[in-house]
């Protein structure tokens, strides 16, 4: 074995070894701050975000984690008529920045882009994605001429969430006001299978009145959409968590 290689041996081992270090040290993180939730207990809103930032305060990691929230409906999501979707403004931002590629005409092109789309392209963009399967943006947006063109390439776009729609605010002729109410904090939701509706509704350096003020607005969401087949609880449970494995904290569905 050349001196070469045995160098690049020895730095391959040291790497191994402090990626499982920091997957131990992130476990043990994780185990502590989880032992601080009770649950079998429901919290109110107020004392669930008070265990997130006393998590945020000494366990969290090294970055801005996102605040996940989840609710389990009364639905059945395989009959059309209970189909739970829809778009929120979140009144105090998500915290990040959104990356949004307008896919129109060429003779508008230009307005797309003064409206402030990140990305803007015409057909050309649609034959690109539709050849490369490749997207490099967080939303789609376009107009309602384009939709049957685009319906070319929703096999790769709609499985990533990434497919226009009327319903989630990105099929529309105002481009300006559609730009900017996506650029200002959308959460696009829809049930899944499971009857989940699940969406991340800031950062966990929010304060407390920003968490509170985007959850009681994608609440109030999800309850304006409970379609009038839905019999017994619609509502079945809520949870709040972080993006990086801190507990689901349960929330008492009466206090919401």
């Amino acid at each position: 074995m050349d001196m070469k290689t045995a160098i690049s041996i020895e730095q391959d081992q040291k790497r191994t070894t402090i990626a499982v270090s920091d997957r131990k040290t992130a476990g043990k993180r994780l185990c502590d701050a989880n032992k601080a939730v009770d649950r079998s207990h429901f919290y109110s809103l107020d004392m669930a975000i008070d265990c997130l930032f006393k998590y945020r305060d000494s366990k969290a990691a090294k970055f801005d984690e996102t605040i996940d929230v989840v609710f389990k409906l009364g639905v059945n999501p395989d009959q059309p008529d209970q189909m739970v979707r829809g778009s929120i403004s979140m009144p105090a931002g998500l915290g990040k920045k959104i990356r949004i590629a307008a896919i129109v005409p060429s003779d508008i092109v230009n307005s797309a882009r003064d409206a402030g789309a990140d990305i803007v392209g015409d057909e050309g963009m649609i034959e690109q994605i539709k050849a490369k399967g490749v997207v490099d943006f967080d939303v789609c947006v376009t107009v309602p001429s384009m939709m049957p063109k685009l319906a070319t390439i929703a096999r790769i776009l709609g499985p990533r969430g990434l497919m226009p729609n009327i319903k989630t605010g990105t099929v529309n002729d105002d481009l300006n006001g559609m730009i900017s109410r996506i650029k200002s904090g959308v959460v696009n939701f829809k049930v899944d299978k499971s009857s989940l509706v699940h969406a991340g509704i800031g950062k966990l350096s929010f304060t407390a009145d920003a968490i509170k003020e985007n959850f009681g607005a994608f609440h109030r969401a999800i309850m304006d959409s409970k379609p009038a087949t839905s019999k017994g609880v619609y509502l079945v449970y809520a949870k709040i968590s972080t993006s990086q494995g801190f507990a689901a904290i349960s929330l008492d569905p009466s206090s919401l």
